[in-house]
């Protein structure tokens, strides 16, 4: 009875501190600090002393930060003053990385303060953040759905990781593993605290106010299941992993997922404090020239190339490392490399390790050698998949404890086969929605301040139908042409068309049906990506997905009634204007030789 008493007390007072979270929060500090004198504060970094060997070393690695807010969206500092607070850490690179979608022309590399600023942008889209760099700007708002997004940046020749992956917020999280992002962040500064106790918090915080960044790592954890999904990954292709810190230096009312302005009450966690926290290496091929330019493009190389690893800072300090492998012609390969499976090559990595600190080496996920003290060294003649390299230090905070050092993979694959050009399957027609320049049965939907219209026109293969569209308004804006359609009487799994635009857009095909919800219809809708080259296009109905939550996770072709091809302000601007031509517009099927073909298949863009 006794100890039913006690756990309902527990769950009383856990109820109370969730319904009163803030005098929840002051009265646990109060507490804590109170009763600081018996509670053991978190250890400081462990200083290492490098010898002159460690020092020389590491000339073309230079240390910096990734995922860095500013004014410009939800953080507190300016450029100039980050800058100038990361040099002080002793940080040479920051990427700073703002919400936005893409329209917004990054600025190029800068030095402040002796730091290198290089900008990217975090967009947000349906299955979580991604960071994006190494384009100028996109032609049209990036966002929608993350397969999208990340076409759309490769497309732009950019180059994107997958931010807060482990996050416990379902908005931040990462939702799509199989879709091919090229990097993710293994940790994240701003996610980590999110899944602790309100009791953890409020010790953090007043750790805090006695050693800032040795209290963020209170709250550090081995991130489990994002490790090994990335090892999961690596065992096929490769994908980087970068520590990301996240930074706002705020503590705020209002939720920022979105990068909105928040009102601030602190100014904290510091930036700082954060970069002292954790940070990452940058393993440079040519030494910085304090050119921003051509350091900048060095620095993206790196990334570009996986030779990037990550340190929990506040650990031990400061971080001295090498990993790479040497092949039986003597030719030394670094992170980020590949080798041929089945040829011999001794994988090597050294550092100056914190007292009984262990190197170890993993494969795809499962350690294969573990080292204490300085030097680790395996021969072999590796099976493909993906070799990495973890400093686990007994002072890591966390349960399982974070990693000190994390490296990036040197892979073990056979040389890529370039692939032929994509095809589309062949297909019977089922039904066709466009023939000989009939727009009959083709009607306008826009809203009130969007302008449409709908005809044919010309060409020298017969007609095409025209869409021309104008949007204007607020951000539910939208212009699209729709046609009655019942599915029920089709036996179509797809629908094929060809399509131009007179600008770089995507529009969104989708499929309507009437909803159970008053005064509401459910939809389903696959975006296209379109420019001024026609293109053969495939959408198969299995693979679109609900506009909202009010439709089913697949399309219920029973029930849908309409049609439609939209534009609205998810990929388009408002104020833009544009003509979408479509062609040999039809409902179809596999033929008979393809009816295996997988119900999976992604749609296609050719």
């Amino acid at each position: 009875m006794k100890d039913f008493r006690v756990g309902a007390r527990l769950s009383m007072t856990t109820q109370w501190f969730r319904q009163h979270p803030l005098p929840g929060l002051a009265a646990l500090l109060l507490a804590v600090t109170v009763t600081g004198t018996i509670i053991t504060l978190p250890p400081p970094a462990v200083p290492l002393r490098l010898s002159q060997y460690a020092i020389d070393s590491q000339q073309l690695v230079i240390p910096g930060a990734f995922h860095i807010h500013s004014k410009r969206s939800d953080g507190t500092g300016s450029v100039e003053e980050i800058a100038e607070i990361a040099s002080k850490a002793g940080l040479q690179f920051l990427v700073f990385s703002d919400h936005g979608d893409g329209r917004t022309k990054l600025n190029p590399p800068t030095y402040h303060s002796g730091v290198l600023c290089l900008d990217a942008v975090e967009i947000s889209t349906t299955g979580g953040h991604y960071v994006a760099f190494g384009f100028e700007r996109s032609p049209y708002p990036l966002g929608g759905e993350s397969r999208d997004v990340i076409a759309d940046v490769t497309r732009l020749d950019g180059f994107g990781i997958a931010a807060h992956p482990g996050s416990s917020k379902p908005e931040l999280s990462w939702r799509d593993w199989t879709l091919p992002f090229e990097g993710l962040e293994w940790v994240n500064g701003d996610s980590e605290w999110r899944d602790e106790s309100t009791f953890d918090l409020a010790k953090g915080i007043a750790y805090y106010f006695l050693s800032p960044s040795s209290a963020i790592a209170t709250f550090f954890d081995r991130p489990v299941h994002v490790m090994e999904e990335w090892d999961r990954l690596t065992a096929n292709r490769p994908v980087l992993a970068v520590a990301g810190s996240d930074a706002h230096a705020k503590i705020g009312l209002g939720d920022s997922a979105g990068g909105t302005k928040t009102l601030t009450l602190l100014r904290m966690p510091s930036y700082e404090s954060v970069f002292r926290a954790l940070s990452i290496r940058a393993k440079l091929s040519q030494p910085l020239t304090g050119e921003a330019l051509v350091d900048g493009e060095r620095v993206i190389e790196a990334f570009r190339r996986g030779r990037i690893f990550s340190v929990i800072d506040s650990v031990a300090s400061p971080a001295a490392f090498n990993y790479d492998a040497i092949n039986e012609w003597g030719e030394v390969l670094q992170m980020g490399d590949r080798l041929e499976p089945g040829v011999p090559v001794i994988f090597r990595a050294w550092a100056a390790v914190p007292p009984k600190g262990q190197i170890v080496l993993i494969k795809n996920g499962t350690v294969i050698k573990t080292v204490s003290g300085p030097t680790l060294v395996h021969r072999t003649s590796p099976e493909p998949g993906s070799f990495r390299v973890e400093i686990r230090a007994p002072q890591s905070p966390g349960s399982p404890p974070i990693p000190w050092i994390v490296s990036n993979p040197i892979y073990v694959f056979p040389a890529p086969v370039e692939l032929p050009s994509v095809v589309l399957p062949e297909t019977t027609t089922v039904a066709s929605l466009f023939t000989d320049g009939d727009v009959e049965g083709w009607y306008l939907e826009h809203s009130a301040k969007s302008r449409v219209a709908v005809d044919s026109t010309s060409t020298d293969e017969g007609r095409e139908l025209v869409f021309r569209l104008a949007l204007g308004g607020g951000h539910e804006a939208y212009a699209a042409i729709q046609r009655p359609l019942d599915l029920s009487t089709f036996d179509a799994d797809r629908i094929v068309f060809r399509g131009r635009a007179s600008r770089p857009l995507r529009i969104s095909v989708q499929l309507r049906a009437p909803s159970t919800s008053e005064n509401m219809s459910a939809r389903w809708q696959r975006s296209v990506y379109l420019d001024s080259e026609m293109r053969d296009v495939m959408i198969l109905f299995n693979d679109m997905r609900p506009t909202d939550r009010s439709a089913s996770d697949r399309p219920d072709l029973s029930r849908v009634d309409a049609l439609l091809v939209v534009a609205d302000t998810v990929n388009t601007a408002v104020g833009t204007s544009a003509i979408v031509w479509l062609d040999d517009i039809r409902l179809a099927q596999p033929t008979p030789s393809l009816e295996a073909e997988s119900e999976n298949s992604l749609s296609v863009e050719h």
